[in-house]
């Protein structure tokens, strides 16, 4: 079997500047809908808030080392990934909105030919 390297889609509608390379609506949303079937993770059923304050999907291993949480945040509509929190958690559950410890939000993206092109 011969590899052949990815040329991309088009660029997702309605998003100026978004690379042509992301993966296809549908098939994020494919790849979002299997998450949520694979065994000890978690899909949250309401939307959490993003370091930016956008809406967000948090998908995050059921299993926690050291009572601390994982989560990637995922738009619920796009199913973009927008970043990722850590929280704290007693006995497997998250107590009180005080247990965030980090988050990130994931702002803008794009494809440079030159890494002295990065901002």
């Amino acid at each position: 079997m011969r590899a052949v390297p990815f040329r991309g889609g088009p660029a997702v509608p309605g998003r100026p500047g978004t690379p042509a390379f992301q993966i296809p609506p549908k098939a994020r949303e494919s790849l979002f809908r299997a998450l949520g079937t694979l065994s000890g993770v978690t899909v949250s059923k309401q939307p959490v808030e993003d370091a930016a304050g956008r809406p967000a999907l948090a998908v995050y291993e059921a299993r926690t080392e050291d009572n601390l949480r994982q989560e990637l945040l995922i738009d619920p509509k796009t199913h973009t990934y927008l970043g990722q929190r850590t929280l704290y958690v007693a006995d497997g559950k998250v107590t009180t909105k005080d247990t965030l410890v980090r988050r990130t939000a994931l702002v803008a993206n794009k494809v440079v030919d030159n890494h002295s092109l990065r901002s």
